[in-house]
């Protein structure tokens, strides 16, 4: 089975978070140390965030509050040239 993992849910398994369920903690345990591998076989790139996507992300306009996914839309912006509307 597979799981899509929200980065949210990744950075309270990475800091221990008590927001996250027993049940999720052990899920993410099992499948951790095989994402490297997946990524490798998809040839997946993981792009670095960098101070200009924090630039990009104060020009955006103001719809939406979660600051990870306006770092996500700043990256791809630049990174892969979108136009949003």
């Amino acid at each position: 089975m597979r799981y899509l993992i929200d980065t949210h849910t990744l950075l309270w398994f990475i800091e221990g978070s008590s927001q996250l369920s027993d049940l999720s903690k052990s899920l993410i345990e099992g499948e951790y140390e095989s994402i490297i591998f997946d990524i490798e076989k998809n040839a997946i790139d993981i792009l670095p965030m960098s101070f200009v996507h924090t630039i990009q992300q104060n020009k955006l306009p103001h719809i939406h509050k979660d600051p990870f996914d306006r770092l996500i839309l700043s990256q791809a912006i630049i990174n892969i040239n979108i136009t949003y509307y």
